[in-house]
């Protein structure tokens, strides 16, 4: 697997974006410290990218997730959005 430099950084926004998980948690190192990502596909795409799963919003609704899949984030598919366009906005999370 490349390195998670090589990955462009999942950007997501008000609209539902679907994801699947296909990588890690790995640990990327970043302004503030280490910080766990996913890497996933983004809607139909076949490209990889990383998703920053440290969001508490994020991770709490990750971990039912992660939980009922034998405790791996691989192959679980979701979809996702944040509430509003405010830097710290929560995220919104649905399986699919």
């Amino acid at each position: 697997m490349p390195s998670l430099e090589e990955f462009p950084v999942a950007k997501i926004n008000t609209d539902w974006t679907e994801i699947e998980v296909v990588g890690g948690p790995e640990i990327a190192l970043t302004v503030k410290g280490y910080t766990p990502v996913l890497i996933v596909k983004i809607g139909s795409s076949d490209v990889k990218s990383k998703l920053y799963i440290a969001p508490k919003s994020l991770a709490e609704k990750l971990e039912p997730l992660r939980q009922k899949n034998g405790d791996s984030f691989v192959g679980i598919k979701f979809k996702i959005r944040k509430e509003s366009m405010e830097k710290f906005a929560k995220y919104e999370l649905e399986k699919l």
